[in-house]
């Protein structure tokens, strides 16, 4: 018998307007994205180590997801003076992984989950009036999240788990200042259950992760290509930590009603600070004279279009 599945979606506590601006992708699973990602009170496949790792602990067996979205991320940019600008628009996949087992006997469940949740990739003509400092972006970085899950009775469940993301690979380029480098960082999670056969309630809180990072800044000269000083960077840059509320209902066999609330601390990722030792001399992109040295702390503007986005 067919099945229906109808989801609503309650985005409206800060993360919306974040995940248009391609920090965030949410769609961690192909059942999920289906429902809006109204999931973390239904959490009956492997992606539960995402979404309610408490979940899993209401499943049986073994079971393995792998999956993929694709971003095809789309910015255009017009200054005062009304003349456009549109960011390069590659198609970018971010996969996801998931192995589960849980044994229905003792109602205890584990497993890991590998993914992409928080990430980036920007690319501008080096025509635009901001490429000698921000003309290209990306920030890649991987979760990997072991869980375990247990049962208390028949209708609850809790579960917690650790977060480790290495962020290999962090480019923020431009004509004149070309900025790379790449770090780590650790985190928690837990999440609990109430299950029954018409009803269900979901919650799940991750918490933030401050990756710590280190590369290699290079400031050029916009017009004739030279270099002009070079420097270590170091630079913090912090994962929100969310929080996701559901319900889901049952009314028959053939009917699933699932709600949700999602809550992301933008407030941890407000702006992007490097360091510099030494510091930078950077040259403006018409020859009239250097702005360097740079202060010891750089914030990257929110004003760069779709290099680093900012919620209210």
């Amino acid at each position: 018998m067919k099945r229906f599945l109808m989801a609503l979606a309650v985005f409206g506590l800060g993360g919306t307007s974040a995940y248009a601006g391609g920090f965030q992708v949410p769609e961690m699973g192909i059942k999920a994205m289906g429902m809006a990602n109204a999931f973390t009170a239904v959490a009956d496949d492997p992606t539960a180590l995402w979404f309610n790792p408490a979940g899993l602990a209401f499943q049986q067996g073994t079971a393995v997801t792998v999956g993929s979205t694709v971003v095809l991320p789309k910015i255009d940019y017009t200054t005062a003076a009304g003349t456009p600008y549109a960011m390069k628009r590659d198609a970018v996949a971010v996969p996801h992984a998931y192995l589960a087992h849980t044994d229905a006997g003792s109602g205890i469940a584990y497993g890991i989950g590998i993914n992409s949740p928080f990430g980036l990739q920007v690319q501008w003509p080096t025509t635009a009036p901001f490429a000698a400092s921000a003309q290209y972006g990306r920030l890649k970085a991987i979760n990997f999240n072991p869980d375990i899950a247990f049962r208390l009775g028949d209708h609850l469940a809790l579960a917690a788990g650790i977060d480790y993301v290495d962020m290999s690979r962090v480019d923020f380029n431009g004509t004149a200042l070309v900025q790379n480098f790449h770090g780590d960082g650790w985190g928690a999670n837990v999440a609990a259950m109430f299950h029954t056969d018409r009803f269900s309630v979901g919650i799940s809180y991750r918490s933030c992760i401050k990756l710590k990072s280190k590369g290699g800044s290079t400031s050029y000269n916009p017009l004739s290509g030279a270099m002009l000083s070079a420097a270590s960077n170091t630079i913090n840059v912090t994962e929100p930590d969310m929080l996701n509320i559901g319900a889901a209902f049952r009314p028959d066999a053939d009917w699933l009603v699932s709600a949700e609330a999602d809550w992301v601390n933008w407030k941890r990722f407000d702006q992007l600070a490097f360091n510099y030792a030494p510091a930078l001399t950077v040259l403006t992109p018409t020859p009239v004279a250097p702005v360097g040295p740079l202060p010891p702390v750089m914030p990257v503007a929110p004003d760069i279009p779709g290099l680093v986005p900012f919620a209210p």
